[in-house]
């Protein structure tokens, strides 16, 4: 026990250094936890500036949910204003005290079996499939860019229809997210 300005306080222990590659193994672990049956790609990197934890994986969990579960993990913020990497302390993990500085990023990607059915969608409407081409125009076409962020499929319609694409979106975005519940 530490006295301190009358009062008697716990020793504090101090936090452990987690290396890039131990942090990984946390975040495997609660993906594992929080998304069984989801297959992901942990990998972690050591550089000049710090480290990095890239997190990828095909359908499955929106990127929204999964960075729920693995940015509480990096305890590093960057301030462009002032260009400051500042650290945002400890973390508590299994009643142990950590320390982390690795930057963790996110990505999700999309099935060749989801975007044929995007595809299908389209198609069954009479027009013509770009995948993810939002700047082509054609009044016969469809192009499609999906959000990994939150798992809905944007149609960007050329048709001038509104309440046509608004129903092509919405069927898409129904495929969408039956891929994101698998």
């Amino acid at each position: 026990m530490t006295q301190v300005a009358g009062h008697i306080a716990p020793e504090k222990k101090a936090a452990r250094w987690l290396s890039a590659a131990e942090l990984a193994k946390i975040i495997r672990k609660e993906l594992k936890a929080n998304f069984p049956g989801q297959k992901f790609s942990v990998r972690s990197s050591n550089y000049a500036g710090g480290s990095s934890i890239d997190i990828r994986w095909t359908d499955g969990p929106t990127q929204g949910d999964v960075d729920l579960v693995v940015k509480p993990l990096q305890r590093v913020s960057f301030d462009g204003m002032i260009d400051l990497k500042e650290y945002l302390g400890d973390f508590e993990y299994e009643g142990e005290h950590y320390r982390a500085s690795s930057w963790v990023s996110t990505y999700r990607s999309y099935s060749e079996a989801f975007m044929s059915e995007c595809a299908a969608i389209a198609e069954a409407e009479g027009l013509s499939f770009r995948e993810g081409d939002e700047n082509y125009f054609d009044s016969t076409c469809y192009s499609v860019r999906v959000s990994s962020y939150d798992g809905t499929a944007r149609v960007v319609a050329h048709s001038g229809d509104w309440k046509r694409d608004q129903n092509i979106d919405r069927r898409m975005n129904k495929v969408a997210a039956e891929r994101t519940a698998s």
